[in-house]
């Protein structure tokens, strides 16, 4: 889980809206790679890529805690990022002005997730809100079924499983393939060597016996040599 914490201009967004008798609206979370210490005076990330609205929110009364959810199905730049730094940004109007400011802020060398084109990311955090009137706060949301939201995505992910585990059968049937024609190659070069060796046995005693002829030719004239003295 991660732990957020509300900036002073995040408070200060609080304390305007309820002089003038509303609630802050939180309507956006920024997502971006910079790593950075947060403190109650940052104003912004140090590497936003861009902000998000909030699919799904739920508030939790018994310990002041909202649970916020997003779907990122944007396209990147380069393929996708790491995320390292989240922003929750407030909404308000100022001179018919629409700003946002940054209500609070989270960032760590450990990625909270990688944003990549592949599949989409969702994404969920719980924000306390320690020290903010707990009336203070509303979400401005899509209200979409958090069921809905992340039906397509475990549809995509089971689509990737399958995908994974056909990959992995058509290898494991290749490698078989690939052994049971490396067992026929071996089998046949066997062959091959033992015809080889059989065939050089057969002329050694091809050349054994011709020379064996020979030597008893020899003899046979020495003693035919011998008998006519």
């Amino acid at each position: 889980m991660i732990h957020p914490v509300i900036t002073t201009a995040g408070l200060n967004a609080v304390f305007r809206a309820q002089q003038n008798s509303i609630k802050a609206k939180i309507t956006k979370v920024g997502l971006g790679s910079g790593i950075h210490e947060v403190t109650e005076n940052t104003t912004s990330l140090v590497d936003e890529k861009y902000r998000l609205d909030i699919d799904h929110s739920e508030y939790f009364a018994d310990n002041k805690q909202l649970h916020l959810t997003v779907r990122d199905d944007s396209e990147t730049l380069n393929g996708g990022f790491w995320v390292n730094e989240i922003g929750f940004y407030a909404e308000e109007e100022v001179n018919g002005v629409i700003n946002h400011v940054l209500f609070a802020v989270y960032s760590s060398e450990q990625p909270i997730a990688y944003k990549s084109n592949d599949i989409d990311l969702l994404l969920a955090f719980d924000l306390v809100l320690t020290g903010v009137p707990s009336d203070s706060i509303t979400v401005i949301d899509k209200g979409v079924d958090f069921n809905i939201l992340i039906a397509p995505e475990l549809a995509k992910m089971g689509a990737a499983q399958i995908g994974n585990m056909n990959r992995y059968l058509e290898n494991k049937f290749e490698q078989i393939a690939l052994k049971k024609q490396a067992e026929e190659t071996k089998a046949q070069l066997e062959k091959e060597l033992s015809f080889e060796k059989q065939l050089s046995n057969a002329k050694n005693r091809e050349f054994l016996a011709a020379n064996a002829a020979y030597h008893i030719a020899n003899m046979a004239r020495h003693v035919k040599n011998i008998v006519n003295l």
